[in-house]
């Protein structure tokens, strides 16, 4: 079990690439029976398209509109945003290997922003975590699968039910952007709510449908 010492010392030895805050992240702990518990309950949605009502607000603006995420035969997704009255707002299509590339586009922000940031997002419960996260004991009780690599740190954080129920992501000491998530027994969740402090906005995602 590491020591918040431990941890502390591992940051600095880290040097230019830095660490996330040792008290955001818990203790790390080696059990690895809780950890193979919390990798099995995440299961990859096996679903062919989902549909969110999605509403994304900045400041005192704000957008609504719908978002459909496709498989590709060959792997990876298509994921198109529509208006309300059915205008393509963003079009992208993410390869296998999780690289992106934006079709279309009438939003009014970077082709950057929207990959990194509500594209992202949006294919969350598709980028689960995996054997390579160690599990993290939270201050609160809670545990958590925590991804490290230099500065970037994901953090899956797991209810006491072993339900995945949050997502964090910081750049060293930065909370980049906070999910929560919402489940009703289906494979995808039926709410995402994002917080992105680091963009400064706020996005809730409703299921409609999901095939």
């Amino acid at each position: 079990m590491r020591s918040a010492i431990e941890s502390i010392l591992l940051c600095l030895l880290a040097g230019v690439y830095g660490c996330a805050c040792p008290q955001s992240l818990g203790e790390r702990v080696d059990d690895i029976a809780r950890q193979a518990a919390l990798l099995h309950a995440y299961q990859r949605p096996d679903v062919q398209q989902v549909v969110f009502q999605t509403v994304i607000r900045w400041g005192e603006r704000g957008i609504s509109l719908t978002e459909i995420v496709k498989a590709a035969p060959e792997g990876g997704f298509s994921v198109v945003g529509l208006s309300d009255i059915g205008k393509t707002l963003y079009a992208v299509r993410v390869d296998r290997d999780g690289k992106g590339q934006v079709v279309s586009k009438s939003l009014p922000f970077s082709n950057q922003w929207l990959l990194d940031g509500p594209v992202a997002e949006l294919l969350l419960p598709w980028n689960g975590p995996d054997e390579t996260c160690p599990l993290h004991r939270l201050p609160n009780g809670t545990w958590a699968l925590v991804c490290q690599a230099k500065r970037d740190v994901r953090m899956f954080i797991f209810g006491e039910a072993g339900q995945w129920i949050e997502f964090r992501r910081f750049s060293g000491c930065r909370l980049l952007s906070r999910t929560s998530l919402e489940w009703d027994g289906g494979p995808v969740p039926k709410v995402m709510r994002v917080d992105n402090p680091g963009n400064q906005y706020r996005v809730v995602r409703e299921r409609v449908s999901s095939q």
